[in-house]
């Protein structure tokens, strides 16, 4: 990743400043998205941990953002700031975006490779629960390990969200509703 703000850092110079935040989002910011749902935990809350390996591509994004904005460490401009300037997303964002919109396509697209990971909440009690009327899904994890795995951290982000975007009937709505919900998550 550090090659990767190097580049960018080299090349800020002979772009013009307006470009830089698009640049720098397919250099750095496509690279993350890659994988970024299944190696990056979203944190709801500023308290919430996060990991090493986070915290360091964090670093590697923050930077790249400031090459972006045309400003340096000793500025000292705080991370929202760099974020409204550049348009880029942080980890943590990107992970909540990227597991929300898998969740989404799982429960809305027929023959969908993850439909079969995701049950909603059943009717076993034979009563009405709030789960059910929700449209929560089932978390079929056993031990602490596989808690926090793929499908069971997007399963509780996606049991957390708001009926706006369980109820979206297009992708489009789909994911206006996702960067809504992800807008209020810290950075």
């Amino acid at each position: 990743m550090k090659h990767r703000v190097g580049a960018l850092r080299r090349i800020s110079n002979h772009i013009p400043a307006t470009y830089l935040p698009q640049i720098a989002s397919s250099i750095i910011g496509s690279k993350l998205r890659y994988g970024v749902s299944l190696y990056a935990p979203v944190r709801l809350k500023d308290s919430d941990p996060m990991p090493n390996v986070c915290k360091d591509l964090q670093v590697s994004l923050n930077n790249a953002m400031r090459i972006a904005a045309r400003c340096r460490l000793r500025d000292r401009v705080k991370i929202c700031d760099l974020h409204a300037r550049t348009g880029m997303n942080s980890l943590n964002r990107m992970s909540a975006e990227d597991k929300l919109s898998l969740i989404w396509r799982a429960v809305n697209v027929p023959h969908h490779p993850l439909s079969n990971t995701v049950r909603f909440v059943d009717n076993s009690g034979h009563r009405e629960t709030r789960a059910m009327t929700r449209g929560d899904l089932k978390s079929e994890s056993t031990s602490t390990l596989s808690s926090r795995n793929f499908p069971e951290t997007a399963i509780r982000i996606w049991n957390q969200s708001d009926h706006m975007l369980r109820s979206a009937a297009t992708s489009q709505s789909a994911k206006r509703q996702i960067r809504k919900m992800s807008s209020n998550l810290p950075l």
